[in-house]
């Protein structure tokens, strides 16, 4: 993976139009690609197009600025091959639906030596929330179903009561808590998961993990190493932790189990294609594996007074 050379990037991301890339991880990757003298390259995963197997995308050279617009754009769209890339970052926001998963499916056929963050097969199978489940020593009672009896049941089993999880969703979009069974009638409950699940969608359930008061820690993987953390705090008697839904963030550090933890996962993404992932942890149990776009590194850097960005392209 050592290039140490001008390197020609493709960044596949959302629309430039209406996006806010004030605190953005893929703009600071990308600032610092540019500063290092790699040609940046901006597309959109709906650009992405086959021609019999070849794979191609709408691109546009891009010079990335400090501040607003942020993105100068050099010419017009041209179609280019995904091979001619020594590299693609693949870094669309959820949601995770059929667009995507066929995005994913043109990324697989680069047949070239070009190197896809992340892996576009790693992004099929590894679910940010159903991803956990391969590590069973360190995650806390979770279960996935579409079932209500199945999730009434589960509900019942944890004292501390359950959250509530859509599967395609980032952000804490969606998320919800349902409080301990002694709290709350069947009847609500009942509700309550006949409308997440809108009757046939699988959802994920968890034991509810009181130690998120003090906060859920967000562990940033690059290359099977550990590259930071950082934890984010919610609100006065709220469990959301995004800074999106009002959640703040502080420094942090990791018990001996988090790092074990960390690595063991880290090793095993890596050995998929995932180069880059954000863990979220509460309570030393593991809750989500981020690999579509994880974020804020930005955040990141102003907590610790580092330049964690420069530290991922030193590696190539």
């Amino acid at each position: 993976m050592l290039f140490k050379q001008i390197m020609k990037l493709l960044f596949l991301l959302n629309p430039y139009q209406g996006y806010n890339f004030k605190k953005d991880t893929t703009h600071l990757l990308m600032l610092e690609a540019k500063r290092r003298g790699h040609s940046v390259y901006y597309g959109t995963p709906e650009g992405l197009l086959l021609e019999g197997a070849s794979p191609y995308s709408l691109v546009q050279p891009v010079h990335p600025l400090e501040a607003a617009p942020y993105f100068r754009f050099i010419g017009p769209k041209k179609k280019k091959s995904l091979s001619d890339f020594d590299q693609i970052w693949m870094r669309q926001d959820p949601p995770w639906d059929l667009n995507y998963y066929i995005a994913t499916l043109i990324l697989s056929q680069v047949r070239s030596k070009t190197l896809i963050i992340n892996a576009p097969r790693a992004l099929r199978d590894w679910n940010e929330k159903i991803a956990i489940l391969s590590f069973p020593n360190f995650i806390a009672p979770t279960i996935v179903s579409s079932s209500l009896p199945t999730l009434i049941e589960f509900w019942h089993s944890q004292k501390e009561g359950v959250i509530l999880k859509p599967l395609n969703s980032f952000g804490g979009q969606g998320v919800s808590r349902l409080k301990p069974f002694s709290q709350v009638s069947q009847r609500i409950a009942t509700a309550t998961l006949k409308k997440m699940t809108a009757g046939s969608v699988p959802i994920m359930a968890q034991k509810f993990l009181k130690e998120v008061h003090e906060g859920e820690k967000r562990v940033f993987l690059w290359h099977g190493k550990i590259l930071g953390a950082l934890k984010k705090i919610p609100p006065p008697r709220q469990y959301l932790t995004s800074p999106d839904l009002g959640g703040s963030l502080a420094r942090t550090g990791l018990t001996a189990r988090e790092k074990k933890l960390s690595l063991a996962v880290s090793r095993r993404l890596t050995s998929e294609g995932i180069l880059f992932a954000g863990l979220d942890l509460i309570g030393g149990f593991l809750t989500e594996i981020n690999v579509t776009s994880p974020g804020l590194l930005w955040e990141l850097n102003e907590l610790y007074g580092e330049s964690f960005e420069k530290k991922i392209w030193d590696s190539f």
